[in-house]
């Protein structure tokens, strides 16, 4: 039965979908590195995700912050104290979203 299943999915399953545009050579790619620099509230990163409204979440060592794809806006547990800590994993950035922590202005 398990065979059945896997020969479905295999003959169901979209074609292939590439992260970058295979028609490009990697030196005409351009890579972007954000760190404490550029406001991350630390360089160890341990959860994102993007919310519909476009924004990227990202749980740090040292907080969450929200990118808008030019700044990043960081909430602590000292602003924000219904954040059970400020070193943020996937389950604190769910917890952040869980207290509405998306829907403040920052």
């Amino acid at each position: 039965m398990r065979g059945l299943a896997l020969l479905v999915l295999l003959l169901f399953a979209p074609g292939p979908a590439y992260a970058l545009d295979p028609t490009r050579r990697v030196t005409q790619l351009q890579m972007t590195k954000w760190d404490k620099k550029q406001g991350l509230p630390s360089n160890t990163i341990e959860a994102l995700a993007q919310t519909s409204d476009g924004y990227l979440w990202i749980g740090a060592a040292r907080g969450i912050a929200r990118f808008d794809g030019r700044r990043f806006i960081v909430y602590r547990k000292s602003r924000y104290p219904a954040l059970p800590t400020d070193e943020v994993g996937a389950s604190g950035l769910q917890y952040a979203f869980q207290q509405q922590l998306a829907g403040t202005p920052g």
